[in-house]
């Protein structure tokens, strides 16, 4: 009887408070009838769906109503009950409406309750496990198994970013079981999506952080993904780190809205957009502290592997005492020293700095120390090295965006004099023990990385007793005190 079991109930009371004179019957839209009762002739239905009285003879009059759901209740009387009957049935009519009304309102706040219970409930218990997850691929599992049940919607999926040849791949997708109770993960064997895909996925990715919600027929989600969804595709970034400087991780895909024991709906809307930022949340929350223990672990491996191959100690050259030390501000930088033996018995005392101060830049120092290792051993002066370094290292340079300046002295044992080659580095500095002064030898060559072909030019310099050069990076001219401050 469609809910209406309680305005049964009423009307039948009524009856027999009338003694059989009052007959009633509940009527769906189409006319048919879903339940009736009393005595007397059945009333004769009235196509109008709105409050009506009709008195259609001496010895009968009708009332109909019209219910919430669009049901009416139909009921005709005797006119022997008096005239009087007919605005306490109009107020009792009106009231069984009213009542219906609320219940329906009571009906829809209680499925709305337990829908957001048991969402609750999912999410609460799903959110402290992500950070338990063995690997990167059961965290996102998790999280999108629990997003499907609590959204009720089909499908999820979450796509990797990889930054480096800019594309995206289907690290996970999860669907929906039989009844939306349960969620079960479901392997990828489909292409990547590349670059040049113009879809949700992209702009996603690089939109403003916010979901975005689309239908499928317009192409949205380009050739690889368009046949996993039906009907619509809400779009959210994973993301991690502060409000300023954000990194994204992936891209999280929900696909079609699934109706439910609380709800009907068909459609994706403010509901799903505002859970899947939740579970976006949390996902690049984890993934992104993941990351950053991942990358700790890996910098203070290469800051192990960068001081390992840094001289240990300084060479012994008849007539000099020499030192060098290199601390790097972070875990791993580009700054560099080293010493190197040349063929006839000179040395080169070699300081060097690829621009950047990171990872990247420690990498590209260790393959420029093994350039120079091995010219070093053939050249037969320092200006013949520099010039082969710039030859050998400027496609890389050029490729990766970095350059480096270098400043190194070569040193012949019991002699005097040096010879200064500078590409682009800080001024080389010589203390004159004699006088107290100090010289500045700035450079006379281009950075190396930004010619191919160059013709280093070297200085010469002659030394006094005591006399002292210093080379350095701008570490030290760039060091600041406990305040940010530049000394």
């Amino acid at each position: 009887m469609r809910g209406h079991l309680s305005s049964t109930e009423i009307l039948g009371s009524l009856s027999e408070a009338a003694s059989g004179e009052i007959h009633w019957q509940i009527l769906d839209v189409q006319g048919e009838i879903l339940s009736s009762g009393g005595q007397g002739p059945a009333p004769e239905h009235h196509k109008d769906h709105g409050d009506v009285f009709i008195d259609p003879g001496a010895d009968r009059s009708l009332f109909q109503s019209q219910l919430p759901d669009g049901d009416r209740i139909v009921l005709t009387y005797s006119t022997g009950c008096g005239h009087g009957l007919a605005p306490f049935l109009g107020h009792l009519l009106h009231l069984i409406a009213e009542k219906e009304a609320v219940e329906q309102d009571m009906e829809s706040i209680n499925a709305s309750s337990l829908a957001l219970l048991e969402e609750v409930s999912m999410i609460g218990d799903t959110l402290p496990k992500l950070s338990t997850g063995e690997s990167e691929e059961r965290v996102i599992e998790m999280a999108l198994k629990a997003l499907v049940v609590a959204a009720s919607v089909e499908r999820a999926v979450y796509l990797r970013l990889h930054d480096s040849v800019d594309r995206f791949d289907v690290i996970s997708q999860v669907v929906a079981e039989e009844g939306g109770w349960n969620s079960v993960a479901e392997a990828w064997d489909g292409e990547p999506i590349v670059g040049e895909d113009d879809g949700i996925v992209w702009r996603a990715a690089t939109g403003g952080g916010k979901p975005l919600l689309e239908p499928v027929g317009s192409g949205c989600l380009g050739a690889g993904l368009q046949e996993l969804a039906s009907s619509e595709v809400v779009a959210m970034p994973v993301r991690y780190g502060s409000i300023a400087k954000q990194t994204t991780l992936g891209v999280l895909l929900v696909m079609d809205k699934r109706a439910n024991a609380y709800s009907s709906a068909e459609r994706l809307g403010s509901h799903e957009t505002k859970m899947i930022t939740g579970i976006a949340s949390m996902l690049g929350a984890v993934l992104g502290t993941r990351k950053v223990a991942e990358l700790g672990q890996e910098l203070k491996t290469a800051n192990k592997i960068q001081q390992q191959i840094l001289p240990d100690h300084p060479p012994e050259i008849d007539g000099f005492d020499v030192d060098g030390r290199c601390v790097n501000s972070g875990a791993v930088g580009g700054d560099y020293f080293d010493y190197l033996s040349m063929p006839d018995g000179r040395s080169m005392v070699i300081v060097a700095d690829v621009s950047g101060h990171n990872l990247a830049s420690g990498m590209i120092m260790v393959g420029a120390r093994a350039s120079l290792h091995a010219l070093a051993a053939q050249k037969s002066g320092v200006a013949e090295v520099f010039d082969d370094l710039a030859r050998v290292l400027h496609p890389d340079l050029m490729r990766t965006e970095r350059f480096i300046t270098a400043a190194s002295v070569e040193l012949t044992p019991g002699s005097s004099r040096a010879l200064l080659v500078n590409a682009g580095h800080n001024d080389t500095l010589i203390y004159r023990a004699a006088t107290g002064e100090v010289e500045r030898f700035p450079s006379s060559n281009t950075i190396i990385g930004f010619l191919q072909d160059q013709d280093h030019e070297s200085c010469e310099i002659d030394l006094g007793i005591d006399d002292v050069i210093l080379i350095y990076t701008d570490g030290v001219t760039e060091a600041v005190n406990a305040q940010q401050e530049m000394f």
